[in-house]
């Protein structure tokens, strides 16, 4: 669970970067809105334990 927790918020933690960097190097003072990178998050989190869930069910 740390494992999962760590690599999938350290892939936002870029993701979130490189937009940041790329798409709005010309206005330094941009930011991501908080509710969209909690949302962000939340998403990344549940996407990856549904992965994990998926691929450890002994019943498929």
């Amino acid at each position: 669970l740390f494992r999962i927790l760590i690599s999938e918020s350290a892939r936002l933690i870029w993701n979130l970067r490189c937009t940041r960097r790329i798409e709005h190097e010309d206005d330094p003072s941009w930011q991501h809105p908080p509710a969209a990178v909690e949302s962000a998050c939340w998403k990344v989190i549940d996407d990856r334990f549904n992965i994990d869930r998926i691929l450890t069910n002994k019943h498929v």
